[in-house]
């Protein structure tokens, strides 16, 4: 159950492609009954071959179900390429909840879950040139070939769909990043770490904070400016924790509810200045690069490097700062 047409850089395709062809399914269906009523011949001829690769009611009902499944890993990454608040705190304890909620849908066989061969496995064939006409394509991504005239089995595909995704989420994320934990910890929502099932293991993350808050300098120069009481490191976790478990309600804005707090706790300002500001994936950066080509055009190669830059600077902040100087008012004097 593979789009023919995949591109696997191209996140969340599959969800999209099949949602719109569900989205026509009235639409292809009665298609295929006014092409049949017609008196012209073409038509009939289209008529049938339509017929021939319709989907079955099964069919359609288990691509209904799929959509359902791909759902929340398409608002995760939609979620995850956000660029206007912190991202990577979310990495972790978002996935371990997706992989939490399909836990008790799938077998528990773990062992087999962090086996490459199979997770991934798939036969290899050869691939052919396909005629429009002809009732099998082949797939660009397994490179099998797939019957589009014959109605799908669909018994059991569902729960299969469902053992797939688990595992290729127990292979990716078995090993939890360090980076992501620390960020986590650093956010307000998931600094408790309910996510990590092994007590030794959020010790282990804790105690990691502790040595890089004792590794951080302050300069004398920022101290100056902003004065704050002396605090130890073990004062300045549990009072930057009780603090917060005050709170009556939660922010995402962790960076800025940290930046007000920065003078009683300057050390864990600066470590969460480090950690938060890292975005989750790569999306900035392939906007960065889009952006980047439709600036930069066949007719626009001589422009000076610095000049270059200041247009890209004012493209990516355009929503959130005003690049643009206000419209000039003739009835405004100037003094």
């Amino acid at each position: 159950m593979r789009c023919i047409q995949n591109v696997s850089t191209c996140w969340n395709l599959t969800y999209y492609a099949w949602d719109h062809l569900f989205f026509l399914k009235d639409a292809i269906i009665q298609l295929q009954a006014d092409l049949c009523t017609s008196t012209d011949r073409e038509s009939k001829k289209d008529s049938n071959k339509l017929k021939r690769i319709l989907l079955s009611d099964e069919e359609w009902s288990l691509l209904d179900q799929l959509i359902d499944i791909l759902i929340p890993f398409k608002e995760v990454t939609c979620e995850f390429s956000g660029n206007t608040y912190v991202t990577l705190s979310q990495t972790i304890p978002t996935i371990k909840a997706r992989i939490f909620d399909l836990a008790s849908k799938v077998p528990q066989n773990v062992n087999e879950f962090l086996d490459e061969d199979t997770v991934f496995d798939f036969e290899i064939v050869e691939t052919r040139f396909i005629d429009f006409d002809d009732d099998e394509v082949i797939s660009n991504i397994t490179k099998e070939s797939i019957s589009i005239k014959n109605s799908l089995d669909t018994t059991g595909i569902l729960e299969k769909v469902k053992q797939n995704i688990y595992n290729a989420l127990i292979y990716y994320w078995n090993i939890l990043n360090d980076l992501g934990l620390m960020a986590a910890l650093l956010d307000l929502h998931y600094k408790n770490l309910d996510f990590i099932e092994i007590d030794t293991e959020k010790e282990r993350i804790i105690q990691k904070l502790r040595d890089e808050i004792g590794k951080v300098v302050i300069p004398e120069s920022e101290t100056l400016n902003n004065p704050a009481p002396s605090i130890d490191i073990e004062s300045s976790i549990h009072s930057y924790k009780e603090y917060h478990q005050q709170r009556k309600s939660k922010t995402k804005k962790a960076i800025l509810n940290m930046r007000i707090r920065s003078q009683n706790f300057p050390k864990l300002a600066k470590l969460v200045r480090k950690y938060l500001a890292i975005p989750a994936t790569s999306v900035l950066s392939e906007r960065q690069f889009s952006d980047v080509g439709n600036l930069i055009s066949a007719k626009k190669t001589s422009l000076d490097i610095k000049l270059a830059g200041q247009m890209l600077f004012l493209k990516r902040n355009i929503k959130t700062m005003k690049v643009f100087a206000p419209k000039w008012d003739e009835n405004i004097e100037i003094n």
